[in-house]
């Protein structure tokens, strides 16, 4: 059996969206593009009548300045990280019903090319450009980092 879900998702004009994530446990769907722009939905929720969808929750994330490029989820503490074009990555939580910021971190020495939490969401890597690795921990401190001689 094959299912197909069509939505459209209003972006500022002149936009370009850049990067997507599913989040499996709770329906939300996370979409970034440029100039910062970072909308929650979530489409578990979803009431359709005729041609509009009512009854959506969502959510407009506004901190992030640069275009954004990466989003993964951390499916066991259910925290949304994003990163965007400048190389800062924001640690997102869901605190009364609120998407709230509960880290911010910008290297500012190269941008992010890859990051990804363990399957127990106890730690996140990262990967930036310039060779740096970096293992953190769910709660914000660094556990390992080691600086390769090559671009990743």
């Amino acid at each position: 059996m094959f299912a197909f879900l069509q939505k459209k998702i209003a972006v500022p004009a002149q936009s370009v969206a850049s990067a997507c994530a599913w989040d499996f446990y709770e329906g939300w769907l996370a979409i970034g593009a440029s100039e910062g722009f970072l909308k929650l939905i979530k489409l578990d929720s979803m009431k359709v009548q005729g041609n509009s969808s009512q009854g959506n929750e969502s959510a407009d994330l506004p901190n992030h300045s640069g275009n954004i490029s990466l989003i993964v989820w951390n499916d066991k503490y259910r925290k949304l990280t994003t990163c965007d074009s400048t190389g800062t990555i924001i640690v997102f939580m869901k605190h009364n019903g609120q998407w709230v910021e509960e880290m911010v971190n910008n290297r500012k020495a190269s941008s992010v090319k890859d990051m990804k939490w363990s399957p127990d969401g106890t730690k996140i890597c990262i990967a930036y450009l310039d060779g740096n690795v970096i293992v953190g921990g769910v709660e914000g401190n660094r556990k390992w980092g080691k600086e390769y001689p090559i671009q990743i």
